[in-house]
C-alpha cells in the first residue's frame, strides 16, 4: 500500500485461501483510491527507517509502521506493522 503496489498471490490447484484473500479487501479498496494517482513524495519518518510515509495526489498520505512494537510519529500511534491514513 505505501509504494502503490497491488498484492501478489501465488495461486495453487487447491487453493485454500479464501478467508485470507477476502481479508485483503482494504488493500484493494486503497487501490481504487490512488491507483492512477501521482506519488508526490516518499520520506522516512523515523531514524531507524521502520516508519514511512508516502503522499499520493490530491494529498492522501499513508504511514506504515514496519516494527514490531507500536510507534509515535508526527503525532499519530501506529500499530506494530501497521498503518495510518490521512487527508491532507
Amino acid at each position: 500500500m505505501l509504494w502503490g503496489y497491488f498484492l501478489h498471490f501465488f495461486v495453487r490447484s487447491n487453493w485454500d485461501l479464501d478467508d485470507y484473500f477476502k481479508s485483503t479487501m482494504h488493500v484493494d479498496e486503497w487501490h481504487q483510491r490512488i491507483g492512477t494517482a501521482e506519488m508526490i513524495s516518499h520520506r522516512f519518518v523515523t531514524d531507524d527507517f521502520k516508519v514511512e510515509e508516502t503522499v499520493f495526489e490530491p494529498g492522501v498520505r499513508i504511514m506504515v509502521n514496519f516494527d514490531s512494537r507500536d510507534r509515535k510519529a508526527d503525532d499519530l500511534v501506529i500499530p506494530a506493522h501497521g498503518y495510518k491514513i490521512r487527508e491532507s
